[in-house]
C-alpha cells in the first residue's frame, strides 16, 4: 500500500484567514495510519490581498517507505 494524501479547494475572501491543514481531507501513510499534522509541509504560498488562484503542494515523508506522498490542490481567494 502508498502513503495517501487527499486534498481539497478552498476559497477564500480576502480577510482569511489561511490556514494550510484546512486543505488536508485524509493523510495515511503506507501502513494506513494517520499522519501526524506537524508531518506535513507545505510548498507555495497564498496572498490574501491580491485576489486570484494558488497552487499549493503539500506533502509529507512515509516513515516505512521513506519516500514523499505528495498533493497538489488550489486555493482561490475572492474579493470580500
Amino acid at each position: 500500500m502508498n502513503g495517501l494524501l487527499k486534498l481539497k479547494k478552498i476559497t477564500l475572501t480576502q480577510v482569511g484567514p489561511f490556514v494550510p491543514l484546512h486543505l488536508v481531507v485524509e493523510a495515511k501513510d503506507s501502513h494506513g495510519e494517520a499522519v501526524s499534522p506537524k508531518q506535513i509541509t507545505m510548498e507555495g504560498s497564498v496572498d490574501l490581498q491580491v485576489p486570484g488562484e494558488y497552487p499549493i503542494l503539500l506533502q509529507f515523508i512515509d516513515p516505512y517507505t521513506e519516500t514523499p506522498v505528495k498533493a497538489m490542490t488550489m486555493v482561490t481567494v475572492v474579493r470580500a
